[in-house]
């Protein structure tokens, strides 16, 4: 006999040879058509639609820095430093990078990836070949 309708794969005991169903799956996470990219989450999984606070945003940071061996201060800000050094490594324009990290002029990301702009300069594929 094949599985009777409404269960999938035929019944039996719940995946991990229990013999209690698990809790139910976390519901779906909202839609990223528009609103905040990182948002609150709560100990259930339910995503919520508020985004996280600069206050936690900070500390993930700082965790995650700690996590990966990073020693010394690692601000928010490190991250928009560390994103224009690797648009410029992976070939983005300036504009590009000043679009995207909606800096108002040209010159801060230029700041920022000046090594890595320098690298791929004529300068640099003529000595370098780069």
């Amino acid at each position: 006999r094949g599985p009777r309708a409404g269960r999938a794969g035929g019944g039996g005991a719940p995946p991990g040879g229990g013999g209690r169903p698990g809790p139910p799956p976390p519901p779906p996470p909202p839609p990223l058509g528009g609103g905040p990219l990182f948002r609150q989450v709560r100990e259930d999984g339910t995503v919520l639609q508020d985004g996280l606070s600069a206050h936690s945003i900070r500390a993930i940071v700082q965790r995650c820095a700690k996590d990966a061996g990073i020693k010394g201060a690692v601000r928010g800000h490190s991250l928009r430093v560390g994103a224009a050094q690797s648009l410029a490594g992976a070939g983005a324009e300036l504009v590009e990078m000043q679009v995207v990290g909606r800096w108002k002029s040209p010159g801060m990301p230029a700041r920022y990836a000046r090594a890595e702009i320098a690298g791929r300069s004529a300068v640099a594929r003529l000595r370098y070949g780069k």
